[in-house]
């Protein structure tokens, strides 16, 4: 997530709802304001069958880039699953 500076520079006068916060994407940078109940923690968002259901390429490079990030890994992001069952 954005600090309000960030999201200020970025996102202007965009309207938002008062529970929404400012996300950049990991894949694609582009940022939005998401609401905090349409926001998931990436290992949730596994457990969930999100990389699985993902078929977009830019879906696809984001959890690339997130499992590199908190792994230290590239791989294919249906690998990350056994890995990611063991974060905290």
């Amino acid at each position: 997530m954005l600090n309000d500076g960030a999201a200020q520079k970025k996102l202007g006068k965009i309207k938002h709802t008062a529970d929404a916060v400012p996300v950049m994407f990991f894949g694609t940078l582009e940022i939005a304001w998401i609401g905090q109940s349409d926001i998931v923690c990436f290992k949730d968002g596994v457990l969930q069958g999100f990389l699985v259901k993902g078929k977009h390429k830019s879906f696809l490079k984001a959890c690339c880039q997130v499992g590199h990030l908190t792994l230290g890994t590239r791989i294919y992001p249906k690998a990350l699953l056994p890995q990611l069952s063991t974060l905290g």
